[in-house]
């Protein structure tokens, strides 16, 4: 084991301990099974076709925007070194991705993969994350982007049976709409379904004791919708100390949807 091996581990032990302790201001964590952390190794494997040695200028300012992101979201503690994926689909169909053996600290424009129109074809073998993003793009023509985090204070909501609830303020509305929980084997067993649950009015999926599914028209949307939800997380396991949360009301639900022309 290396340092740089030596350091994933403690960081993510930091981020468990975290999301842990935010879970016990509500419900508290319920713990994976023996069958669920067998069902989770499709994430550990990868399999890649040998990569590119030129780009386009599209495919090249996309490499270039994905690692921007993907440095900023692990500044903010969003992303840890070793998770956190930011997508982004190309004019042509296929799309890019992040692989998980990257650092996110240090990612580059060449540690990108494009993956084709067929994932298998485009050697991503088992990964199970690049067969859902996939689905998404084929399902849903509007969506150009795709994050997947596990930050600390959203997982909190995630293993535990706590809605995070999205109404706290106009902005956090605005940006979330609804999120919906799913299932954690749903992300495994069932991508096609999964990717169909996305709409205007739900763009975001919180996997039990599983992770985030964001989804947006650009890398900006999609990082501007991960940021609220964690800093939406914080603000209302914070909040738990003064009392219970006051949702806005369906009538100023409304009201902001008539204000900003929301569908």
């Amino acid at each position: 084991t290396d340092l740089s091996h030596a350091y994933a581990m403690f960081e993510a032990l930091e981020f468990a301990a975290r999301t842990e302790i935010e879970a016990g201001k509500m419900s508290g964590p319920v713990e994976l099974t023996k069958e669920q952390l067998e069902m989770a190794k499709c994430e550990q494997t990868e399999r890649y076709a040998e990569p590119q040695k030129t780009f386009s200028s599209e495919e090249r300012d996309a490499r270039r925007n994905i690692c921007a992101f993907t440095h900023r979201a692990y500044d903010q503690f969003l992303f840890t070194c070793t998770q956190g994926i930011f997508s982004q689909r190309l004019t042509d169909g296929t799309f890019l991705t992040a692989p998980r053996s990257a650092d996110r600290k240090y990612m580059e424009e060449a540690d990108i993969l494009h993956i084709g129109r067929n994932p298998k074809e485009s050697g991503s073998g088992q990964n199970c994350f690049i067969g859902l993003i996939q689905a998404i793009y084929q399902k849903h023509p509007d969506i150009h982007s795709v994050v997947i985090a596990r930050s600390p204070n959203i997982m909190a909501f995630a293993i535990t049976h706590n809605e995070l609830e999205t109404k706290t303020i106009p902005e956090s509305y605005l940006q979330l709409r609804n999120i919906k929980k799913i299932p954690f084997e749903s992300i495994f067993r069932h991508p096609e379904e999964t990717a169909a649950m996305f709409s205007v009015k739900i763009p975001i999926l919180l996997a039990e004791n599983n992770c985030i599914l964001v989804t947006g028209n650009s890398l900006l949307n999609t990082y501007d919708r991960l940021e609220v939800a964690e800093y939406s997380a914080r603000a209302i396991l914070s909040a738990k100390t003064l009392g219970d949360l006051v949702p806005i009301n369906d009538q100023q639900v409304r009201d902001i949807e008539v204000a900003f022309h929301m569908k």
